[in-house]
């Protein structure tokens, strides 16, 4: 499909005549860039075929996809590093470096987390701790002033739970663990975490 070649670099509108000119030249460009989407949609969708057929391992005569046999080996090797790898490092090292990669422990920091879809419940246990702070707060956003209507006409009040807050009131000893569960907040201690680092294996493509 070739361009329309009623038009210029320089374009002028005097007519509607001139305007659906335009508007031809539009719909050519449109359709070239449809035309282009669509076969590189077409590409991408066979790279990917292709690729998939080559994601995939043989072990003892049983096909796995590669992000499974990850998966597997990752399940195994994870806990074993988790219960053993301390005793092989020297000194302050946090990891030891192995023919084929990488072993080690890397320290994961204390967290406090609200559960999913449940901050209005702690919100509401909350206000019931600090004697109903909350809701004597919401209520002054309603009282009235002479001429003026009431608080809430000028202001919005949305309280959030503030996770770093209570991490620092917990680390400071201002809260215990167990208070900050009573409002159903998830405390995650510190902790250390396996890591496993692969040697990198350059290799040409195919």
């Amino acid at each position: 499909m070739a361009r329309p070649a009623a038009l210029g670099i320089s374009v002028t509108i005097n007519s509607l005549a001139d305007a659906d000119l335009v508007l031809a030249e539009l719909s050519y460009l449109e359709t070239q860039n449809t035309i282009v989407d669509a076969e590189i949609k077409q590409a991408v969708d066979t790279l990917k075929t292709n690729a998939e057929k080559r994601l995939v391992v043989t072990v003892e005569g049983q096909t796995f996809t590669i992000s499974d046999r990850i998966a597997k080996l990752t399940e195994v090797l994870e806990p074993w590093v988790q219960a053993n790898i301390a005793e092989h490092l020297k000194g302050n090292a946090r990891s030891i470096k192995l023919a084929h990669g990488t072993l080690g422990l890397r320290q994961q920091p204390l967290t406090i987390s609200v559960p999913e879809k449940q901050e209005a419940e702690v919100l509401r246990k909350i206000n019931t701790a600090t004697q109903g702070f909350i809701q004597r707060i919401r209520n002054s956003l309603i009282q009235t002033f002479r001429g003026w209507g009431s608080a809430s006409d000028f202001l919005s009040l949305k309280f959030g739970v503030n996770t770093k807050n209570i991490k620092a009131a917990y680390e400071a000893e201002r809260l215990s663990k167990a208070k900050i569960e009573s409002l159903g907040l998830i405390v995650r201690e510190a902790f250390d975490a396996p890591e496993i680092k692969p040697a990198e294996c350059v290799t040409a493509a195919d």
